[in-house]
């Protein structure tokens, strides 16, 4: 689930999403029964078939988004993954997915993930991407001398050596630390990294 803006929300199930505007609720008084509030989707998109279901959900979105979002997802075998939907209005632009073993950590703009978890790793990979994009031209990637913004399919490697099984990652993107909790010899251990 991504909720997008205060109006709309994405939901997505095995190589399904839904875009569904939230409804207006309104208080309950002290006794009161809630009620349930239907709501169809604004749009909706199957991978399974060409065409999407019903107008595709990155021209249903806010105006206010103009760059490229994200969400996590599941195959229909259970894998998870982190999808970035085609730039608002461009139908010929593909969905970019990030492959993950359970483990992911998104900031504003980038994500990193673990891709491959076992008990015990000589040389743990950590994978990332921007997920999150602004149009091309934003003034941030103006003032950075970028003429474009970046491409969400270009994945960036961390290695962060021998751990065993791990158990939880955080990431801090505006300090670049890294927080990984891992279980070793039957303890837990602590790494942190500073990307720079």
């Amino acid at each position: 689930m991504t909720i997008l803006c205060p109006h709309m929300i994405l939901l997505s199930a095995s190589q399904r999403l839904y875009l569904y505007s939230i409804p207006e609720l309104e208080p309950i008084p002290a006794g009161g029964v809630s009620s349930i509030v239907p709501a169809m989707p604004l749009a909706e998109y199957d991978e399974t078939i060409l065409e999407p279901c019903n107008r595709s959900i990155w021209s249903a979105l806010c105006n206010h988004h103009s760059g490229r979002l994200s969400t996590l997802t599941f195959s229909l075998h259970g894998q998870c993954c982190l999808t970035v939907l085609p730039l608002v209005g461009r139908d010929s632009d593909t969905f970019v997915h990030h492959s993950l073993d359970t483990y992911i950590s998104r900031g504003s703009s980038r994500a990193i993930w673990v891709e491959e978890n076992r008990p015990r790793v000589e040389n743990l990979l950590l994978r990332g991407s921007t997920h999150h994009t602004k149009p091309d031209n934003y003034s941030g990637y103006l003032r950075l001398g970028r003429s474009r913004a970046p491409d969400p399919s270009r994945i960036w490697v961390v290695s962060v050596g021998e751990l065993g099984l791990v158990e939880d990652l955080s990431w801090d993107e505006q300090s670049g630390r890294i927080c990984v909790v891992f279980l070793l010899a039957n303890r837990r251990h602590l790494l942190l990294a500073d990307l720079i």
